[in-house]
C-alpha cells in the first residue's frame, strides 16, 4: 500500500511540474533547461508505466554505468520516454493481432 502511495505523490509530482511547464509556455516564458541524471529518470518514469502498459508487459531498462548528465527539461524527457514505451506497447498488440 505504502509502494503505490509513493507512486501516486510521484505522479503528482510530475503532473505539477509538467503544468509549470506548461503555464511557462501559455506565457511565452523560456524553459530553463537543467542537468538529469538519465538513469534516473529511466527508474522513475519506469514506476509511472507498469500500471500504464499492463501486467502481461515486463519492463526491463539496461543503465549504463558511467552516465554524464544531460541538460535537458525534465518533463521533456520524460514525455519522449512515455511516448516510446507506449507506442511500443501498441506495436506489440498490432503485432499479435
Amino acid at each position: 500500500m505504502y509502494a503505490i502511495a509513493r507512486l501516486i505523490d510521484q505522479a503528482a509530482d510530475r503532473g505539477a511540474e509538467l503544468t509549470k511547464h506548461l503555464l511557462a509556455f501559455a506565457r511565452k516564458q523560456p524553459l530553463q533547461p537543467r542537468n538529469i541524471d538519465i538513469n534516473t529518470m529511466v527508474i522513475e518514469t519506469a514506476k509511472l508505466l507498469r500500471p500504464t502498459l499492463g501486467a502481461h508487459i515486463e519492463i526491463e531498462s539496461t543503465l549504463e554505468e558511467d552516465v554524464d548528465f544531460s541538460a535537458h527539461r525534465p518533463s521533456q524527457l520524460s514525455t519522449l520516454y512515455l511516448t516510446s514505451q507506449s507506442m511500443r506497447r501498441d506495436a506489440m498488440r498490432t503485432a499479435a493481432n
